[in-house]
């Protein structure tokens, strides 16, 4: 598939101190993200699991973009080892998931800063406005460092 190739070639990226990490089991899907994301100027990882979610997930990324439904674990355990960390314990996440949790499980899922968009009704604008208000309060959480121009 085309879109495999894709996210097999981003997912090798070296992670930057800016970096989305999307986290779905939806190959098309992630694929869509990680284009809208890359227009924006953003860099992305992507993890298909949630053991490769961890694993990428070891240098932090400055967002976690995290499905709840994924094929070998949910995204409760994939936020409980990051929680585990204390270099991913205070990670911005999105929800982004075709669930509609209580807020119960909406807490239970929460890092840093974090926000929940449920797929079918998130438009792509929503989406991104998201995510980059989420990498907003990475940068003003000190979480990535600051360049010089």
């Amino acid at each position: 598939m085309e879109d495999e190739a894709f996210l097999a070639a981003v997912s090798g990226l070296r992670s930057d101190a800016r970096d989305v990490l999307l986290v779905d089991d939806d190959t098309a899907l992630l694929g869509v993200l990680t284009r809208q994301l890359l227009q924006a100027g953003v860099p992305v990882r992507a993890a298909r699991t949630a053991r490769e979610a961890i694993a990428e997930a070891r240098t932090p990324p400055a967002l976690i973009v995290i499905d709840v439904a994924l094929p070998d674990a949910s995204g409760y355990e994939v936020i409980d080892a990051l929680r585990a960390r204390p270099e991913s314990s205070g990670l911005p996440v999105l929800i982004y998931t075709a669930l509609d949790l209580s807020l119960e499980d909406q807490a239970r899922l929460a890092l840093g800063p974090t926000r929940m968009l449920i797929k079918s009704k998130a438009t792509d604008a929503e989406f991104q406005a998201a995510v980059m208000e989420l990498l907003g309060s990475a940068e003003t959480s000190g979480r990535e460092p600051r360049r010089s121009s």
